[in-house]
């Protein structure tokens, strides 16, 4: 009932609507919402991460939405790819309880648009590579230990501390 594309502009987006009636797609700002320090791209906020998961929550459970296949689409660009994918993966672990290893799997064979670690706040060569791996395995032990819980995490407080 749900999958993902890459598309490489907005005629493409239109095209693939009039020609998939039936499906609902839908996009974020989500990638747009990261404000990078220098040649960084994400991955976003843990914010940004909570809306996400609950606008796609919200998608599932909208009984208009009940009868047709959902259709996430970002830009075809490795930066929105590595952000699509970590904030999908995200959402596939906390809301369906997905392992690491389930939540990154679908994003392992995307064909002409990789997925790429993201880099350090540099302009310089990066000398830090941080995976989407890496990022749930962090998310993952934030879950365990009690620090982050996608039900009563507070975005408009956390915001208001930055």
């Amino acid at each position: 009932r749900f999958s993902f594309t890459a598309h490489d502009s907005d005629d493409q987006t239109i095209a693939e609507i009039k020609s998939h009636p039936h499906h609902f797609y839908f996009s974020t700002d989500c990638q747009d919402r990261y404000s990078p320090l220098c040649a960084d791209f994400g991955p976003v906020d843990i914010a940004t991460l909570v809306r996400f998961c609950l606008r796609m929550r919200s998608h599932f459970q909208d009984e208009r939405l009940a009868n047709r296949h959902l259709v996430y689409y970002f830009a075809n660009d490795a930066e929105s790819a590595s952000n699509a994918a970590f904030l999908l993966s995200a959402y596939l672990m906390l809301e369906h309880s997905f392992s690491i290893d389930e939540a990154v799997m679908p994003f392992t064979t995307l064909e002409g648009c990789p997925v790429v670690p993201f880099r350090d706040a540099s302009y310089t060569k990066s000398t830090f590579e941080l995976t989407v791996r890496d990022c749930l395995g962090g998310l993952r032990r934030a879950v365990q230990q009690g620090w982050f819980d996608l039900n009563t995490f507070d975005v408009d407080e956390y915001e208001d501390m930055a």
